[in-house]
């Protein structure tokens, strides 16, 4: 059972796919607070300004990662933790 006084950890969600991004919206929802990063082309630009307009922590690569290629997930991960280092990083697989 949660409490209002429980800590939770923060979590930061990269989504790979719309699908993915469609699993961070079932799992945390994007008024969470949870940051969200996204790969290219995942959101469109009117959706990425409607979450940012609400108040959302979401980044968008402006690469294509390459879902296929683990090296290039890695990095994008390696990119992510620069910017989260204390958090713990969910990616979409």
């Amino acid at each position: 059972m949660w409490v209002a006084s429980e800590v939770r950890a923060a979590m930061v969600f990269f989504a790979l796919t719309r699908a993915g991004y469609d699993e961070f919206l079932r799992r945390d929802g994007a008024s969470s607070g949870s940051a969200l990063w996204v790969n290219k082309d995942v959101l469109s630009s009117a959706e990425l300004a409607r979450l940012r307009a609400s108040g959302a922590s979401v980044t968008n690569f402006t690469r294509v990662i390459d879902i296929c290629d683990s090296v290039s997930v890695d990095e994008a991960v390696a990119t992510i933790k620069e910017h989260h280092p204390h958090e713990v990083v969910w990616v979409e697989r």
